[in-house]
């Protein structure tokens, strides 16, 4: 069984209802770049777990900021989870199903302009 089963989850809506808010948070999308060019949520970010610790800190700054890490099943999350815990984030949570979980909830997904390179 999937060590994310046991991680602290958010959902869509409430991530979505944090943003309304005004809420700081951070939705982060733990694949490569040009995967994560290829369809992401509306405000996430790309700090692939590859880069992790070397970008993490210049990107979200305060160690209490609400963080969402996620990837499509690829296993990325329970890599980066204890990397994170470990570099000092108190408010870490994985989104819920993942970019298709985000989707199936309603969330909008942004795909880049194949017309547009």
């Amino acid at each position: 069984m999937s060590q994310v089963t046991s991680l602290p989850k958010l959902n869509y809506q409430t991530i979505r209802q944090y943003l309304l808010e005004g809420t700081e948070i951070a939705i982060v999308d733990l694949r490569e770049e040009h995967i994560f060019a290829q369809g992401h949520p509306l405000f996430a970010t790309n700090i692939s777990l590859s880069r992790i610790e070397v970008e993490i800190y210049n990107r979200i700054p305060r160690l209490d900021s609400i963080v969402v890490i996620y990837d499509d099943g690829e296993s990325l999350v329970e890599r980066a989870y204890p990397r994170l815990i470990e570099l000092g984030y108190t408010q870490l949570f994985v989104l819920e199903g993942g970019l298709k979980g985000w989707a199936q909830q309603g969330g909008e997904l942004i795909y880049r302009c194949k017309f547009c390179q």
